[in-house]
């Protein structure tokens, strides 16, 4: 059984302790994550470690919301029949130093956020295969896979002024809106649908994200770009980036198997239209649980 609760620390806080008088099963688990996204891939990989237990979802709007509300509801006190578990993203959190104790009620992600976990070739090659059909058009599965693990490889450079710039105005206090950007103003793909930035990338990113960058910066921002040059790239992308970068690649080679059916009179129908909003919802069951949520979930509500 999977109920929803609304946003924010305190309306989840008072939604959990309405829901504990509710009459349940045996076993209750109420988890507590950041946003909507959240919910749609945790729910798949909860459920599929144990399908015997009522599950109740909270939004807690950020990060801060999940660990402010852990806080509360561990001081409060918790019971064996309502299991309460929290999930945040990482983020930059070891960029950052933001030094929060480790909490065995809490997962974090092994990558910068969730989406990380799911955008990869495997990921590509099976929606490939099970959403796309192409009837009298010639066009070799194996090459267009390989070209998107190239092209993925190539964003993630591309996109390393992106983070960096965050990194570097985040550590100065600044807080850059970072929803706000629109990575289709930012970059531009080439015909080989290969990413490459536009010029004005600075002053693009410093409008969408209503903070400019401060006087004399070029220390800061050379340390933040070398740290995030040097990281695992997943570990310094949001994913939210390369779940765009996963969907303009899909779109465009769709584009160019429409032209080339249009000229043999032949067809591409696509099963499933894939957006940023149903991104997550979509693809959470075509990939693997993580290693490390796998362990969490079976320490925490095992069968």
């Amino acid at each position: 059984m999977l109920r929803s609760g609304r946003t924010a620390p305190a309306t989840a806080i008072h939604k959990y302790k309405l829901n504990l008088a509710v009459r349940g099963g045996p076993r209750r688990v109420h988890a507590f994550l950041e946003g909507q996204n959240d919910e749609s891939y945790y729910s798949h990989h909860i459920n599929t470690a144990n399908r015997s237990i009522d599950l109740y979802f909270y939004r807690c709007r950020n990060k801060d919301g999940v660990y402010q509300t852990h806080e509360a509801i561990i001081q409060s006190g918790t019971s064996p029949e309502n299991i309460c578990i929290f999930f945040v993203d990482r983020d930059f959190s070891e960029f950052l130093a933001e030094n929060r104790a480790v909490q065995r009620e809490i997962y974090v992600t092994d990558y910068y956020a969730i989406e990380n976990h799911l955008i990869c070739r495997d990921l590509f090659s099976r929606v490939w295969n099970e959403l796309v059909r192409i009837n009298r058009v010639s066009l070799n599965a194996q090459t267009i896979i390989d070209q998107f693990e190239s092209s993925l490889k190539f964003f993630h450079k591309r996109v390393r002024v992106v983070m960096y710039w965050e990194l570097a105005m985040r550590r100065a206090g600044h807080k850059p809106i970072m929803s706000n950007v629109d990575l289709g103003e930012l970059f531009y793909f080439d015909d080989a649908i290969e990413p490459y930035r536009n010029r004005a990338i600075l002053r693009t990113l410093e409008a969408a994200t209503k903070c400019s960058t401060p006087p004399n910066f070029g220390k800061e921002l050379r340390q933040a770009a070398r740290e995030v040059c040097k990281s695992q790239p997943k570990n310094a992308t949001r994913g939210k980036f390369e779940v765009w970068f996963f969907i303009e690649f899909l779109n465009r080679v769709i584009a160019t198997a429409h032209r080339l059916a249009q000229e043999v009179n032949g067809s591409v129908n696509i099963k499933t239209q894939i957006h940023s909003d149903n991104f997550v919802e979509i693809n959470a069951a075509r990939q693997p649980c993580p290693e490390g949520l796998s362990m969490f979930l079976s320490q925490h509500i095992g069968a």
